[in-house]
C-alpha cells in the first residue's frame, strides 16, 4: 500500500508483520515509458519496521494507512473494524473500534485520516458514517453522511470525502445519474461536491468492473484520475476544475459507447 503523504519517491509497503519503505530508482517520463529491470533494481529498501502488536489484540491484516503530522502513523485492520496508532518506531501506542451499529462502532473501515486538528477521521462505507476520534483514539463525534463514503484524505483544516452513490437511491435509478464523486467536508457538512462521474453507467455497465477511480491531495490541489480514460484532472480547493496532466500514448484506444438498448 503505498501512502499518499510522502515525498513523491518513497512509498511505503506493508505485510502482515512488517512495513518496508522503497525509494524509486527511476521514474517513467512523459512519453508513459515503463521502467526497465527487475523489481529489486527499480525499488530498493529504505527500512524496515516491525508493526508491535497487543497479544490479545492481534492485526488480521493491513488495512488503511495515513501518516500523522507529529510522526508515526495511523493503520486500519483490513478486516476487523479496528483502527491503531503507531510511534515512527512501529511501537503501538493506542486501539479503537468493534464491530457494530451503535455510536463508535463500525461494520468496516473504507477510509481513514488525520485532521490538521490531530483528530482521527474514520470513514465507514457500511453505515455512511464519518466517525471522529481523539488523537488518542477516543470516542469524539459521529456525523451520518449523505452518501456511501469510500475513501478520505485530508485538505488543509478540512476533508475531501470520495461519495460515489447517494443514500436515496431505488431500483436502477443510479443507472441513469452522473453524480459528483468528491465532497469537502469542513464543520460538519459539505462544502462543495466536485467531479462528476464520466459516463452513464447504462451507457457502459462493464465499467464499474474495471474501471477505477482514484484521486490524491497535495497542498491545496486535488489531483483525480479515472482509469481507463485520460487525462489526470486537476482542482482547486474550491472545487474548481483548473487543469489537466498528461497526453494518451498513440496506442490508447478508449471504450466505446454503446447505443442505449445495444
Amino acid at each position: 500500500m503505498q501512502s499518499t503523504h510522502l515525498p513523491a519517491t518513497r512509498a511505503v509497503v506493508f505485510i502482515p508483520a512488517l512495513i518496508a519503505g522503497a525509494a524509486c530508482a527511476a521514474a517513467p517520463d512523459s512519453e508513459h515509458r515503463a521502467i526497465p529491470g527487475p523489481l529489486d533494481e527499480v525499488f530498493r529498501i529504505d527500512a524496515v519496521i516491525t508493526l508491535g502488536e497487543d497479544p490479545e489484540d492481534s492485526i488480521a491484516t493491513p488495512g488503511r494507512f495515513a501518516e500523522r503530522a507529529a510522526g508515526g502513523f495511523l493503520l486500519s485492520d483490513g478486516q476487523l473494524p479496528r483502527v491503531r496508532s503507531y510511534d515512527e518506531q512501529g511501537r503501538l501506542e493506542a486501539a479503537f473500534g468493534r464491530f457494530g451499529e451503535g455510536p463508535f462502532e463500525f461494520r468496516g473501515i473504507s477510509g481513514l485520516a488525520e485532521e490538521s486538528s490531530g483528530r482521527v477521521a474514520v470513514v465507514d462505507a457500511g453505515q455512511g458514517r464519518l466517525t471522529y476520534l481523539t488523537g488518542g483514539l477516543r470516542p469524539d463525534t459521529v456525523v451520518r453522511l449523505p452518501g456511501v463514503p469510500r475513501r478520505v484524505e485530508p485538505l488543509g483544516e478540512d476533508l475531501v470525502l470520495y461519495m460515489p452513490l447517494g443514500d436515496q437511491r431505488e431500483g436502477v435509478s443510479r443507472f441513469f445519474e452522473r453524480p459528483m464523486l468528491l465532497q469537502r467536508w469542513t464543520a460538519g457538512e459539505s462544502a462543495w461536491s466536485a467531479y462528476r462521474l464520466p459516463y452513464l453507467p447504462i451507457e457502459r455497465p462493464y465499467w464499474s468492473s474495471i474501471g477505477l477511480f482514484s484521486f490524491d491531495v497535495a497542498g491545496d490541489s486535488i489531483y483525480i484520475g479515472f482509469s481507463l480514460r485520460y487525462p489526470i484532472a486537476i482542482f482547486n480547493s474550491a472545487g474548481d476544475s483548473v487543469g489537466l496532466i498528461g497526453v494518451p500514448p498513440a496506442t490508447f484506444q478508449p471504450v466505446p459507447v454503446f447505443e442505449p438498448g445495444a
